[in-house]
């Protein structure tokens, strides 16, 4: 009998799926793009793939002539565009269509350049790009998934002046998890971030290393920037591991031997350190090395200056106060502060060392309170705060200050620091300057002749976000 109930139960469960599958498959049927949006320049564009995943077959249409659909399989199609000959940016929409489901990609192309400046948006850099201290190279990766579904990642160097990309390495990710770009010098050593740990570089002829810590040190070192002709590094590295009380030690290497920097007794609350300090940028010849502390959510911005000696940035008008708060398990003292902090930014800092952009937070509790952009002179030891602008994310050798948005934001401002005058938004100002149409994003670095500068942003792509960078550079590949 029980054979029998079971034989009867999958007959009955199999009747119901078959009076259903109709409206089963209507439910449930999808189409899926691997990204929401498809950036272009005006002219010179790559073809771009976009993988497409379907329950069922699908259709693809453009809404604009400009937009070209390429190489239709059943689950990728190719998109290329028309060079842009309008002063204006123009945008379209591919609308995947199967029976009554629907999906959109989003298709931007820039406008026609100013002849002087290019403008390049590296998309497939997925985590991002750094741009050299004078401009002349930008680096990123792309990670490339094989048949065997493991991963290959593209160490990839953009030659900024002849408009060339170089893959200059690629590496299994059996061997390195390289992710995040961290530096390149204007040699063309290019670091970057190893998943496993610590920080992996490589030159223009794929040749790695992995930079040294000191003795008796137990956790990889993370090199977070370096001057231009490569010969002075700055990072961090754990001297033992947090939980048996080790710390974050500030490190600066010069011709790859590293040094310990020096920091206070206390942390940025005057209390004991738990966490430590990482050396975060420098100035371009490699004198003035900014960083942050990290010991509780602080951020405290510190720096070392051309004699190697510690400072807090923003410390003429730093101030600690005491609070009292019952957490319910009785009443505890801590200190609070108001003051310059910074998270993980890495280019804060003028190429001459003179300008230090960051964000001036006034804490009504530990780690937390209001926050506004800031900028600190080296030189004369002075603040400069705007409240009414979001944190500041770099600035120029003369005092011009970016501000971003705001966290999630793709926007910013433009102020002269000295004189508090905002000179208005990165959009405007780099039309104003450089005759360019941008997209959204933030200035995060900008060369000491103002000539190169680079952008940050956050783009969509399916359900989340991802870092990218554009940059902007003169267009000397006919020069003589």
């Amino acid at each position: 009998m029980k054979r029998v109930s079971i034989v009867c139960g999958i007959l009955f469960t199999a009747a119901i799926l078959s009076a259903c599958e109709t409206d089963v498959n209507t439910e449930y049927a999808y189409i899926r793009l691997d990204r929401a949006n498809c950036s272009f320049t005006a002219e010179g564009n790559s073809p771009v793939e976009v993988a497409v995943s379907a329950t069922g077959k699908w259709s693809v249409e453009p809404s604009a002539s400009w937009v070209k659909v390429e190489d239709v399989s059943d689950t990728s199609v190719t998109i290329t565009v028309d060079d842009n000959d309008l002063t204006d940016e123009r945008n379209a929409v591919l609308t995947f269509s199967m029976g009554n489901v629907e999906e959109t990609l989003a298709i931007n192309q820039l406008a026609k350049q100013s002849g002087e400046y290019i403008y390049r948006f590296p998309l497939e850099f997925d985590l991002g790009a750094v741009m050299s201290p004078e401009g002349k190279y930008v680096g990123g990766r792309i990670p490339v998934l094989n048949d065997d579904e493991s991963w290959t990642h593209q160490v990839v160097i953009i030659d900024v002046d002849a408009d060339e990309r170089h893959i200059v390495a690629e590496v299994p990710g059996s061997l390195f998890g390289l992710e995040k770009p961290y530096c390149i010098t204007d040699t063309g050593v290019f670091f970057l971030m190893n998943n496993a740990g610590g920080t992996v570089a490589y030159d223009l002829d794929g040749n790695y290393f992995i930079p040294e810590i000191p003795d008796d040190y137990k956790i990889a070192a993370s090199v977070q920037a370096v001057s231009s002709d490569g010969t002075i590094w700055a990072g961090y590295a754990q001297d033992d591991v947090l939980a048996v009380g080790g710390l974050y030690r500030p490190l600066k290497w010069v011709d790859g031997v590293p040094e310990i920097l020096p920091v206070p007794e206390k942390n940025f609350r005057d209390s004991v350190w738990v966490g430590g300090v990482m050396a975060r940028g420098m100035s371009a010849d490699g004198t003035i090395i900014y960083g942050t502390s990290w010991c509780n959510n602080d951020f405290g911005m510190c720096y070392w200056d051309k004699n190697g000696e510690f400072h807090w940035v923003g410390e003429d008008k730093r101030e600690i106060s005491q609070i009292t708060t019952d957490y319910g398990y009785g009443e505890v003292t801590e200190n609070i502060v108001n003051g310059m902090t910074c998270t993980a930014e890495l280019t804060n800092i003028s190429p001459n060392g003179k300008w230090i952009a960051g964000t001036w937070r006034k804490e009504t509790h530990p780690g937390g309170g209001a926050e506004c952009a800031a900028f600190f002179d080296t030189e004369n030891e002075k603040t400069y705060i705007f409240e009414d602008l979001a944190g500041g994310s770099t600035c120029t050798n003369d005092g011009i200050g970016f501000a971003n948005g705001g966290f999630m934001s793709n926007s910013g401002t433009v102020v002269d620091i000295e004189s508090g005058v905002v000179l208005g938004s990165i959009k405007d100002w780099v039309y104003e300057n450089y005759g360019l149409t941008v997209g959204p994003g933030c200035i995060t670095y900008m060369t000491a002749d103002k000539q190169k500068f680079l952008s940050f942003l956050l783009v969509d792509v399916v359900a989340t976000q991802k870092t990218a960078h554009w940059y902007v550079a003169p267009d000397v590949r006919d020069a003589k």
